[in-house]
C-alpha cells in the first residue's frame, strides 16, 4: 500500500502553558488517514503517541429524513 506522509509541527499554549508537538500522518490513495504518529512536550513531559485507522467500508452513515 502506497502512502504519503505529511508532517506538521504545533506550538501552542492551552491554560498558559507552552505545548509543542511534532506530527505526521499517513495519508492512503484514497485521502484518509490511516496512522498518526505525534510526539508532544508539554511542562517538561514529553509523550509519544502512535494511533492506526482502520475503515470498514460496511458501515453506511444516511442523513435523517
Amino acid at each position: 500500500q502506497n502512502l504519503r506522509a505529511v508532517s506538521y509541527d504545533v506550538n501552542t499554549q492551552v491554560m498558559g502553558i507552552d505545548v509543542s508537538s511534532h506530527n505526521t500522518v499517513f495519508i492512503d490513495a484514497s485521502g484518509r488517514i490511516v496512522r498518526s504518529v505525534s510526539d508532544g512536550e508539554a511542562m517538561g513531559h514529553k509523550t509519544h503517541s502512535v494511533q492506526t485507522i482502520r475503515y470498514d467500508d460496511s458501515i453506511r452513515i444516511s442523513a435523517p429524513d
